[in-house]
């Protein structure tokens, strides 16, 4: 059940307490406002803190006043924008120490400010390795992107791709090649890289999935989605026929289930691919989709640089849903 508040009222909406709370450090102020109040009311027992390496000026500070928010009381495990196979292991090292095979603790997921590959990784080691958990997953909106500039169209949260686009570990799908290529791209603000992947993949086909205004989760840009997926279509010339469609931003599982339908309509004579560029929110309902359709592959591209100074605002809006694969 999707639950929706203002982020004061937090601890009036959690029902339990918490054996483990995960995070993530970041350069958006916004990593810490779940955080804040978990510590305050003293929601979890104990806190896994994420830091990615190749991004340490950018985010050790904040990392910082999450450790002290969970001081003695917390672990930290290191990712790499630029080494994903070292990233699932350490993920798997700390994920490890604190469970086995059988562990049913209560968990909750601040998924705020985590990559969307990230992200994902974390969903397929706790599905894989630990499939009695009890995940929650809370969320904290923006009140505004990319907020120095008033102009939707001129706005940008990253720029250039760092390398190659890559499969998402845990998330291979299954290739045949004697098949076509569909790709799906979740579209959000990051448009210029987004034509820089299509152009990358060369796909044989391309489909859109933008956020309806009726789900956006930050009321002043509600039709900035539907924006940027029609500047996408105008500059990737290459492709005849570019149709859309419309996701859920506030709900990964009404997202799961058009996207599903989506997919349903391509058919089955493609291989199809998808890359995360929305939410986090839409993220955690494609790892839903993707247990439900396992042969699909997610893929990712890490930004060169990203609008570290006006990435975001922090919202009051906070989401906090469990994750439950049959919902």
């Amino acid at each position: 059940m999707m639950e929706f508040f203002d982020i004061d009222k937090l601890n009036e909406n959690i029902q339990t307490s918490y054996e483990i709370f995960i995070c993530s450090s970041s350069f958006e102020e916004r990593c810490l406002s779940i955080p804040r109040k978990v510590s305050e009311y003293k929601l979890a027992s104990e806190a896994i803190i994420f830091e990615n390496v190749d991004s340490i000026e950018y985010v050790e500070s904040n990392c910082g006043l999450l450790q002290e928010l969970f001081l003695g009381c917390y672990s930290k495990v290191e990712v790499y924008l630029t080494d994903p196979i070292k990233s699932a292991d350490n993920i798997s090292e700390e994920f490890n120490k604190k469970w086995d095979r059988e562990s049913s603790e209560e968990v909750l997921i601040d998924i705020t400010t985590f990559t969307h590959e990230t992200l994902l990784m974390v969903l397929a080691a706790m599905k894989r390795d630990y499939p009695n958990l009890k995940i929650s997953c809370c969320y904290v909106n923006a009140s505004e992107y990319a907020w120095d500039e008033p102009d939707q169209q001129k706005k940008w949260l990253s720029r250039g791709l760092r390398n190659e686009v890559r499969t998402i570990l845990g998330y291979a799908g299954n290739m045949v090649p004697s098949k076509k290529t569909h790709l799906i791209v979740i579209v959000g603000y990051e448009y210029e890289r987004a034509v820089q992947i299509i152009e990358s993949m060369e796909p044989d086909a391309i489909s859109l999935g933008y956020g309806s205004p009726t789900d956006a989760v930050t009321d002043k840009n509600k039709e900035a989605n539907e924006q940027f997926a029609q500047l996408v279509r105008k500059v990737t010339v290459y492709y005849d026929d570019i149709p859309g469609f419309l996701i859920s931003c506030d709900n990964p599982y009404k997202f799961r289930d058009r996207l599903l339908h989506r997919i349903e309509e391509i058919g089955n004579d493609y291989n199809i691919i998808i890359i995360p560029m929305n939410n986090k929110i839409s993220t955690v309902g494609l790892a839903l989709t993707c247990q439900k359709m396992p042969d699909i592959q997610l893929c990712y591209a890490p930004a060169r640089v990203y609008n570290y100074q006006y990435y975001s605002k922090a919202g009051r809006n906070c989401y906090l849903f469990p994750l439950i694969e049959g919902e």
